[in-house]
């Protein structure tokens, strides 16, 4: 089928529909995979961290799991996922004043 055909279908869905899958099954599957992502590449990075000589990646995974890194992948995937752009700062006290500013 060719993609203007596809897009074409997509329009004649109703607008209830096409909300649906796009606000809830596209952003939620989008929210999964930064929660994820998230998560275990700092999980890679804690058992990369026990080899010998490596201990100081330790912090770093420590970091990568922290809720605001971890609110802040899903809120980028999210984002990136649906094409949506814009800018997003965020501190954490906690973290000696970590600030990130992503723009996309």
């Amino acid at each position: 089928m060719a993609k203007s055909q596809k897009t074409e279908q997509k329009t004649k869905q109703p607008l209830a529909k096409r909300l649906f899958n796009t606000y809830v099954i596209d952003a939620l599957s989008y929210m999964a995979m930064g929660l994820f992502c998230s998560l275990i590449l700092g999980l890679i990075i804690s058992q990369i961290a026990k080899i010998p000589g490596l201990d100081f990646l330790a912090e770093i995974a420590r970091l990568l799991q922290l809720d605001l890194v971890v609110g802040g992948s899903i809120g980028l995937a999210i984002a990136l996922g649906l094409k949506r752009g814009g800018e997003a700062v965020t501190t954490h006290q906690g973290t000696e004043g970590i600030v990130a500013r992503i723009r996309w």
